[in-house]
C-alpha cells in the first residue's frame, strides 16, 4: 500500500444518541478520509462531536448511518468496520489503538505498569514469543518514549507516577501493538505548558519512525499546526472544510474558519479577543442546513434550509459553504 492510497475512509456516518429529552442528531453526514503515515488533525470547539467521531472507529459507538471503511495491510483486504463480523473485528482492533484524554482513566489503577504493557504487547505478537522477549520488548518501549528507569516504572502501579509519565506509558501501550491507525484524543489537555511540548514533539518523532497514520482530536489550533499534515474542521457534527495544514491557516476559507484562527490570542496582543458570537445549536433540533447558520456572519437565508455540499476549491482543499458557488445538495 501507498502513501496515496487511504488507510481510512469515513462516508456519511451518522450518529444519534435517545435521552429522555429526544434524540440527540450528533454526527451528521461526516466524511473524512487518513491515507497511511499520514497525520490528520480533526479540530472544532468542544462538543462538536471530535470525539464520537474517534469512538466510532474504534466502534465503542454505532453510527446510525454511513462506512467506516479501513484497509488492513495484514489481513490484505478491505473492511467495514461499521457492519464487519466480531472475529474480524478482533484482528482488526490490533490495527487501531486509540489514546484517551485522561491517561489515568485509560490504565487500570489495580495493576503495575508492567503487566498492563505486557498485555498490549502479547495481544498483537505471535503466539510463540516467549515472556523474556516481551519483557525486553516493553523496557524498549519505555525507552523509546523517554521514560527514565524503565526497570522501576514496570513495577509501578499508575497512581505512583505523574500524569505525563502516565500518557507516555499510554502511548507506549499504544505503539507497542504496531498499529497502523492511531486516534489520539485530546492527548496533552490534561497536562501543564511544558510536558505538553514534550509529548507532542515525542509523538511526533515516534509515529513518524513508525509510519503510523494518526487523526489526531482537538480543540487547539496551535497543537494542530504543529502536528497534523492535513486538517478537517469540525462544526456541531458537521464538516466546514478540509486542506493541508499550511493552506487551511494561510487561506481559510469557511466563516466559521475564520472565526476560529482569528480567535486564538496573538503573542503581540492587540486588544482582547472577542471570538465567535453564539452558541453550538441544540442536537435535538438542530438547523436543516448548516449548523453553523445561527452563528454565521455571512449567512443568506437558504443556508438554514438546505445544507451546502462539501465544494473543492483545489484538489487538497475543500469547503461546505454556499458563498463559493456550490449548489444544493
Amino acid at each position: 500500500m501507498t502513501q496515496e492510497h487511504d488507510l481510512l475512509r469515513i462516508t456519511d456516518l451518522q450518529v444519534d444518541f435517545n435521552t429522555f429529552e429526544g434524540c440527540l442528531h450528533v454526527l451528521d453526514r461526516v466524511s473524512i478520509t487518513a491515507r497511511m503515515g499520514e497525520k490528520v488533525g480533526l479540530v472544532g470547539e468542544s462538543g462538536c462531536g471530535k470525539s464520537t467521531l474517534g469512538r466510532c472507529i474504534v466502534r465503542r459507538v454505532r453510527p446510525v448511518a454511513g462506512e467506516i471503511i479501513f484497509w488492513s495491510e495484514r489481513l490484505n483486504n478491505v473492511e467495514d468496520i461499521v457492519s464487519v463480523t466480531d472475529s474480524i473485528w478482533k484482528q482488526l482492533r490490533k490495527q487501531i489503538q486509540m489514546i484517551f484524554q485522561e491517561p489515568g482513566a485509560a490504565i487500570n489503577p489495580v495493576f503495575t505498569v508492567g503487566d498492563q504493557l505486557r498485555a498490549a504487547i502479547r495481544f498483537s505478537a505471535p503466539t510463540h514469543i516467549g515472556k523474556s522477549q516481551i519483557q525486553r520488548r516493553a523496557i524498549e518501549l519505555l525507552q523509546e518514549v523517554q521514560l527514565s528507569d524503565p526497570e522501576r516504572i514496570m513495577s509501578s502501579y499508575p497512581f505512583q507516577l505523574s500524569g505525563g509519565m502516565q500518557q507516555r506509558i499510554c502511548i507506549a501501550m499504544a505503539l507497542g501493538v504496531q498499529p497502523s491507525l492511531l486516534i489520539a484524543d485530546e492527548p496533552t489537555t490534561a497536562l501543564d505548558v511544558t510536558i505538553q511540548e514534550q509529548i507532542l514533539r515525542l509523538f511526533n518523532d515516534l509515529v513518524s519512525y513508525h509510519r503510523t497514520a494518526v487523526i489526531f482530536i482537538t480543540h487547539n489550533l496551535g497543537v494542530v499546526r504543529e502536528i497534523a499534515d492535513r486538517v478537517y474542521v469540525m462544526y456541531a457534527g458537521q464538516v466546514m472544510e478540509s486542506a493541508t495544514t499550511d493552506e487551511l491557516f494561510e487561506n481559510p476559507m469557511h466563516p466559521y474558519t475564520r472565526g476560529l484562527i482569528s480567535a486564538v490570542p496573538k503573542l503581540t496582543g492587540g486588544g482582547i479577543i472577542e471570538g465567535i458570537p453564539g452558541h453550538i445549536p441544540s442536537y435535538l433540533d438542530p438547523p436543516t442546513g448548516c449548523r453553523f447558520c445561527t452563528r454565521c456572519p455571512d449567512v443568506v437565508p437558504k443556508c438554514d434550509e438546505v445544507r451546502p455540499p462539501i465544494g473543492s476549491i483545489n484538489a487538497s482543499h475543500e469547503v461546505a459553504c454556499f458563498l463559493y458557488g456550490g449548489e444544493a445538495s
